[in-house]
């Protein structure tokens, strides 16, 4: 028994040690620690693989925690009119793809001007080192390269779980699995090689926006006191959206692909490269996709937002209040995260409620009318798109909670 318990222990301290590593790498490179930079000499393939399966587990933990406290946020966030946004793994998706997001921003996003400046050789450089992905051969931007390495590392367990998650409780969509597929695909020979350091940040720099996404669409049927924020969010959502998902990211690909013949090292094979560079543009192809019914949906709801300020008569003359406008209630087409993704990379590319949630239910919405009251859409709303298949079936035959969702219990 005392053995086992030691192995218990050692195992524990192993897998705290493969999460706490790459965060004490990025502390590294703040002015306001000295620590030194791990070196290039460890396992390889072998501990990014144990980093994976534990930025996994950290993610599939956050969401089924999340899930186990609806009782405790559910007391504090008020109900939506959508049923299917009651449901509380809809709603911890929600939430930890902002989380997600959010770190993987915070990590990309100072490295890129640093990136950008770099001469070629740095931009389509390598390194041997695949756990952490320390630039030895390039100083002067091993930090850098450091924080895209972790960041993607996190980004593709993200999205390896959230395609697990989404299929297991019915919020998975075509565009949200080809998203996801394509861009786990090319993060992971990008990963695997250390390789594209720019071109990687670029697409991990998409979930910038996400984290705009996933709040608009949680909060944007729950009342009138989130209604200015949710059109400010929408607002962050779109512009974010057009600088990081079509302009910088087309870039990206564009630049990949005039530079494609030096880009990757000889190490990588053909197959992979080929695949990397139809996976970069088939990721800003999409983008486009989802872009045209985002514009669509963000003119109609800033049209109803002047004419509610400019006629104070409009409502009585039967037209939807502010909260009901387009920016808060319908869904724009993700990430990256995008993910990540969409990217959902994100990226947003992620990720998570998506940009496919809003712009699926967008068309939907354009024939719905008239608002129904909030009690009453918790009533009768329909499932939209079959989120949450078995929490909205137990909707209609169980005695309701607070909470659709809670029913099946």
């Amino acid at each position: 028994e005392r053995g086992q318990a030691c192995l218990g222990h050692i195992f524990c301290l192993h897998v705290a040690h493969q999460i706490a590593r790459p965060m004490t790498i990025l502390l590294a490179g703040s002015p306001l620690i000295e620590l030194p930079l791990l070196t290039a000499n460890d396992n390889g393939l072998r501990d990014l693989a144990i980093s994976f399966v534990c930025w996994a587990f950290l993610w599939v933990g956050g969401f089924y925690g999340l899930v186990l406290a609806e009782p405790v946020w559910s007391r504090r966030v008020p109900p939506s009119m959508k049923a299917h946004e009651n449901c509380k793994f809809w709603v911890a998706r929600s939430i930890i793809g902002i989380f997600h997001a959010t770190l993987v921003s915070c990590l990309v996003l100072p490295a890129l001007p640093a990136l950008f400046a770099a001469p070629e050789g740095v931009v389509f450089g390598w390194s041997e080192n695949v756990d952490t992905c320390g630039q030895s051969m390039f100083p002067e931007v091993d930090v850098e390269g450091r924080r895209v390495a972790l960041a993607g590392l996190a980004f593709a367990a993200f999205i390896a779980t959230d395609l697990i998650i989404s299929g297991l409780h019915g919020m998975a969509t075509l565009d949200h699995m080809v998203h996801h597929v394509a861009f786990l695909a090319a993060g992971l020979v990008m990963r695997g090689h250390c390789i594209l350091p720019l071109n990687a940040a670029i697409l991990l720099a998409m979930e910038v926006s996400t984290p705009f996404l996933n709040f608009m669409l949680l909060f944007r049927n729950r009342g009138a006191g989130f209604t200015l924020v949710v059109q400010a969010a929408g607002i962050a959502f779109v512009l974010l959206f057009v600088a990081f998902r079509l302009v910088l990211n087309t870039y990206g690909a564009v630049f990949l692909w005039q530079h494609r013949a030096v880009a990757m090292p000889a190490a990588v094979p053909d197959w992979q490269r080929w695949f990397l560079l139809a996976a970069v543009a088939a990721g800003s192809a999409l983008q486009f996709f989802w872009f045209p019914a985002i514009a669509k949906i963000f003119c109609r709801g800033l049209a109803q937002l002047l004419a509610d300020h400019t006629s104070p008569a409009a409502t009585e003359r039967g037209a939807p209040p502010a909260e009901h406008t387009a920016l808060c209630t319908d869904e724009p087409p993700s990430p990256l995260a995008v993910s990540s993704g969409g990217v959902s990379p994100t990226m947003s590319v992620s990720s998570k409620a998506s940009t496919t949630d809003v712009v699926g239910d967008a068309d939907r919405n354009s024939h719905d009318g008239g608002a129904m009251p909030a009690s009453e859409g918790l009533m009768h709303a329909p499932c939209k798109r079959q989120f949450c298949q078995v929490a909205c079936r137990a909707e209609s035959v169980l005695p309701r909670r607070r909470y659709g969702c809670r029913t099946q219990d």
